[in-house]
């Protein structure tokens, strides 16, 4: 073998050593390739999110099983599909799409994270939220982009139902009918109040939060005031009662309070509800005067009062029962009520008139005092609810005495009514000796006065006072003189002179010739005749009055 041969065999080994050097080394790389392909594969199919790569083309190119498991489907329905037609809704397809579009372009660095709805195999509606990358090819053109979704739906309905949540809280917090204060427990001063504690203490929201409990509490009842609410935290009582909370004013005004602690913000808080019982204390002072006072009137009134159960055991008396029955209040509770009836039987035929109609009126019976003395009374019922329980007011009016004076009374009417038949007899005898009386005073003025008087008449200028006269005789027996000269009228002679003549049928001029007086003179006194008898301004003709009587 030559030398140029030999070299050339030498060559041939060596490169031959070096292919197998470079196979062996590919070899190598490949298998190193292969792991590292693997293990980016199960990087990629054990990540926790959505791990998708969609083409420029809109089709998806690879997924994880995460993706498919968010899609409801396997890798090989899934790879190919076009992305916005295949998963997106429809509202949301032409938005998401132009995101893609400005990624692919290499303007799209605004959409490397974004947030849309997909719709997976099953139909559902996901949320999803996306960090999107831009694959390059190594000339670094865009072929596909990398996109890594976290389902947020869950998340998003929990944020939406705690956003619901604490909005409808707030609403609660601020329209709250009670105030309600948050006490920093590291600080002890207030960090929070709604509104309706803004109102009551007059205080801004402001200003509020730098107080604390000694400031909204009067200084003389502190010390009670932190002790209860101490236990109020500690959980040993409920609420604490009656609180006197000081508004901004200085004014008091009384609150119920309860409470418990919370943790807000990591910080501990001391959470407390404030109602204003000032309308409640008004109405309880209210009620506790109206009970003063109907018991005032209970004990003071004059007749014997009573609440006592269905089976006849006091239950509250007022101060008569000692006057009406003789036992001090105290006595009568220890005493059932059919012990006090003379006949124990009356007491049953009371409860069954109540029973039947709720009430018993005017009942008349007898009691035994204390003295075993007898007392008529006039029994009353009616039906009231006393201790929880129906029982019976019952009001007694001792009527003793009134029946005694009823008794005389009728006894006095009946001696009255033999003198009234008495009377009466007399009565008739004085109507016919008056009856006899007048037929003798007519009979004498017809037969004696009146035939001389006709014959004085005949001579002339006596002639009207002898009419008159004439005229007075024939009525005589009338009431007309009496009336005239009653005391109550008060005329004097002259008026009463000539109302007679008047009531005779004189003219003014007749009677001013008859007594010698003016016609003015007649005249006053026919007005103060009228005013006199109160017929003055009234359209009464005074001779016809006066016959009248």
């Amino acid at each position: 073998m030559s030398g140029h041969e030999k070299k050339l065999c030498g060559e041939r080994e060596l490169l031959k050593a070096q292919i197998e050097r470079f196979e062996a080394r590919q070899f190598e790389m490949e298998r190193a390739l292969s792991i590292e392909k693997k293990k980016a594969q199960d990087y990629f199919d054990v990540a926790e999110v959505m791990l998708i790569v969609i083409g420029t083309d809109r089709r998806i190119i690879r997924i994880n099983k995460k993706g498919c498991e968010i899609l409801g489907c396997t890798e090989e329905t899934v790879t190919g599909k076009d992305w916005f037609d295949d998963f997106l809704p429809k509202e949301e397809k032409e938005t998401v799409l132009s995101v893609f579009e400005e990624l692919i372009s290499g303007r799209g660095r605004c959409a490397e994270y974004y947030e849309n709805s997909i719709i997976n195999c099953k139909g559902e509606i996901k949320l999803i939220f996306w960090h999107n990358a831009v694959l390059r090819n190594e000339k670094g053109g865009v072929y596909a982009v990398l996109s890594s979704g976290e389902d947020i739906t869950r998340r998003k309905k929990i944020e939406t139902s705690l956003a619901e949540s604490e909005g409808l809280l707030r609403v609660i917090f601020e329209n709250a009918h009670d105030g309600i204060l948050m006490v920093d427990e590291e600080n002890k001063k207030y960090a929070y109040g709604n509104g309706m504690i803004t109102q009551m203490l007059g205080y801004p929201p402001e200003e509020l939060k730098g107080l604390g409990v000694r400031d909204i509490h009067p200084g003389e009842h502190l010390p009670d005031i932190i002790e209860k609410f101490e236990k109020l935290k500690r959980r040993e009582i409920d609420a604490v009662r009656d609180v006197p909370v000081k508004r901004k004013d200085g004014s008091i005004f009384y609150a119920d309070v309860n409470g418990f602690p919370v943790v807000f913000s990591n910080k501990l808080y001391m959470l407390g509800f404030f109602r204003d019982i000032s309308e409640r204390k008004n109405a309880e002072e209210a009620i506790r005067e109206g009970e003063r006072r109907y018991r005032m009137l209970f004990d003071a009134a004059p007749i014997m009062i009573a609440i006592t159960s269905l089976e006849g055991r006091a239950l509250a008396v007022n101060n008569a029962i000692q006057e009406v029955s003789g036992y001090t209040p105290e006595e009568f509770m220890k005493k059932n009520m059919s012990d006090v009836y003379v006949d124990s039987g009356e007491r049953k035929r009371v409860l069954a008139l109540f029973q039947k109609d709720g009430r018993v009126r005017n009942f008349e019976t007898k009691f035994k005092r204390k003295d075993n003395s007898t007392i008529c009374v006039l029994l009353n019922t009616d039906s009231i609810e006393f201790g929880g329980q129906k029982c019976i007011l019952a009001t007694v009016r001792d009527i003793t005495e009134q029946k005694k004076a009823a008794e005389a009374l009728e006894m006095q009417k009946e001696a009255l009514e033999q003198k009234n038949v008495a009377l009466s007899e007399v009565l008739v005898q004085i109507e016919i000796g008056k009856n006899k009386i007048k037929k003798q005073i007519t009979a004498n003025v017809d037969e004696l006065i009146l035939p001389v008087v006709k014959k004085l008449s005949r001579q002339g200028r006596s002639r009207k006072y002898l009419q008159l006269l004439e005229r007075n005789l024939k009525t005589m027996t009338g009431s007309f003189g009496l009336r005239i000269t009653e005391d109550k009228v008060r005329l004097t002679p002259k008026e009463i002179e000539v109302c007679d003549m008047i009531k005779s049928g004189f003219s003014g001029k007749d009677i001013a010739g008859m007594l010698n007086i003016s016609l003015l003179t007649v005249n006053k006194h026919r007005r103060n005749i009228r005013n006199k008898f109160g017929i003055s301004n009234k359209d009464v003709n005074l001779t016809s009055f006066l016959r009248s009587l």
